[in-house]
């Protein structure tokens, strides 16, 4: 790859990505959102050219040039949790998709990667792979599948590679607000205990550096349309994920210990939990995941310190 075009470039996987493609000598084109707050986490680089442009406004973008190679697509809006489930909000972000798509087209792009979600799936008790049935729970599940489906057709219209992503549970510095681990985080910096349920439910996280670097091999690699789950497949109860956060955090030390709480749960019930299958994803990168779990969140804590 020699050049990029990159939607939602400001959000964790955007910026992991930007990263990624920087390091590798690749121009990117950064798109974001009017007046982001965030744009300061991009890194500094005369590779780097950052557009502004909402999702909104993708058809009427005008750029330097018109020789790129790979258009990532991490741009979503409505995602809070007063949005996911809007029907009307969360099917605009289709409409931005195929904005995207043609985007990609105009500016000579042969391949187009988009960022599709565990949600797609809804819920499984089984190792969830790539042929695993679509039984989405909320708008936001639907419309990344909808979005993915229709993509495609375009970029076959088109004839561009398709490549479309779906993303479990990445982690890192510029994470939500609203998740988990930078719950736990504000409870440490706090002194007052976190609260979970019981933490029986099968998890996967992946650090955002290492998504980062899937979805640059995926884009470099990648020569027909394909789906694909990135994951970092190390599939553990969730509680043991709580449990390793809470020694990598006490082994810090910064005088303070992290205190949590996890809800009494029956074991025997089957809880909504994640088990993605990864062998795609390992067979076409050749890449394993090289940020553990207590490394990540000690990264995180350093970087909000």
């Amino acid at each position: 790859m020699n050049a990029v075009i990159v939607t939602g470039a400001t959000s964790m996987l955007g910026i992991a990505t930007v990263r990624v493609c920087l390091e590798n000598g690749v121009r990117v084109i950064a798109l974001t959102r009017a007046n982001s707050r965030r744009k300061s986490y991009l890194p500094k680089s005369e590779l780097l050219m950052l557009i502004e442009c909402d999702l909104s406004d993708l058809s009427k973008v005008n750029l330097p040039e018109d020789d790129y190679d790979v258009f990532f697509h991490f741009g979503w809006g409505f995602t809070d949790r007063t949005t996911r489930d809007d029907p009307v909000l969360q099917s605009k972000n289709i409409g931005y998709t195929l904005d995207a798509v043609q985007l990609a087209h105009k500016y000579g792009c042969r391949k187009f990667l988009g960022a599709g979600s565990q949600a797609e799936y809804g819920f499984h008790t089984e190792r969830i792979t790539e042929e695993t049935s679509i039984t989405p729970e909320v708008c936001y599940g639907y419309a990344k599948y909808a979005a993915g489906k229709l993509a495609e057709k375009l970029c076959n219209r088109l004839g561009i590679i398709c490549i479309w992503t779906r993303t479990f549970s990445v982690y890192g510095r510029y994470d939500s607000e609203n998740t988990m681990i930078p719950y736990a985080l504000r409870q440490y910096k706090k002194g007052e205990p976190a609260r979970f349920s019981s933490g029986i439910q099968m998890w996967d996280y992946l650090f955002e550096e290492d998504a980062g670097k899937y979805f640059y091999l995926l884009g470099e690699k990648v020569e027909k349309d394909v789906l694909v789950n990135v994951a970092s497949g190390n599939v553990r109860p969730l509680r043991a994920y709580i449990e390793e956060m809470a020694e990598a955090l006490n082994e810090m030390g910064s005088g303070r210990l992290f205190r949590y709480e996890l809800e009494k749960g029956r074991e025997d019930i089957p809880l909504n939990g994640i088990d993605p299958c990864v062998s795609k994803l390992r067979e076409i990168t050749g890449y394993i995941p090289r940020i553990g779990f207590a490394e990540g969140i000690k990264k995180i804590l350093e970087f909000n310190s």
